[in-house]
């Protein structure tokens, strides 16, 4: 029963709202499954980014917002989101949706930096965390099926590897040059951006150089 209502009825999780925070409501949701969990985009992938962020975010919003990259759709749209997370989450969900979506829809990765990086250059540390753990769970896909299928899987990407390696370094320098601001902007005592997520990335990137070398194409 419980699963049924919370595939009709959005306003379910709005009465919830009163009881659980959102981290509760949303493991709910996975728990379940089903159309619900479905229409908000949740899948392996996110599950995976978000369990590389935990290691280095506590901040529900942030969290939330990871979880919910994916959401924002005819089916849930961006005041839907707002009624039932906050207007926080739905605000995160929407910078980050806006870059992944754009990314995969990109045709060639060499394009892609200026829009990025201008995109990135403004990114709030919250929606930059959860970029920074995307970008990282990526990499770390790429290296995984490198290591099973070899050259037959670097050519079922849409773009050289070492288009994206080019990339991820002007994205880690771009955040090294935002560090001290990141760093400096809190929620309450708190600090939202942990420095060390960054250098978790920096060490998958080095991983990819050491595997991929820096042949230029």
């Amino acid at each position: 029963f419980f699963g049924l209502y919370c595939e009709h009825n959005f306003m379910f999780f709005l009465f919830l709202g009163g009881y659980m925070n959102n981290i509760s409501r949303i493991r709910a949701i996975i728990a379940n499954g089903g159309l619900l969990k479905e229409k908000l985009g949740i899948n392996e992938e996110v599950i995976a980014i978000h369990d590389i962020l935990v290691k280095y975010s506590n901040h529900e919003d942030t969290l939330s917002a990871c979880i919910l990259q994916n959401s924002i759709s005819d089916a849930f749209d961006y005041h839907k989101l707002s009624d039932n997370f906050g207007p926080n989450v739905a605000d995160i969900v929407s910078s980050v949706s806006r870059y992944i979506h754009h990314e995969q829809n990109s045709e060639k990765w060499k394009t892609k930096d200026n829009y990025f990086l201008k995109k990135i250059e403004k990114f709030d540390p919250q929606p930059l965390m959860i970029v920074t753990a995307y970008e990282a769970h990526q990499l770390r896909s790429v290296l995984a099926g490198y290591k099973q299928e070899g050259q037959k899987y670097l050519k079922k990407l849409d773009s050289p590897i070492y288009h994206r390696l080019r990339y991820y370094d002007s994205f880690s320098e771009l955040i090294n040059r935002r560090r001290k601001e990141l760093e400096s902007q809190t929620v309450g005592d708190d600090k939202i951006f942990n420095y060390e997520l960054v250098k978790n990335f920096a060490k998958i990137r080095c991983e990819a150089r050491d595997v991929f070398g820096f042949q230029e194409l």
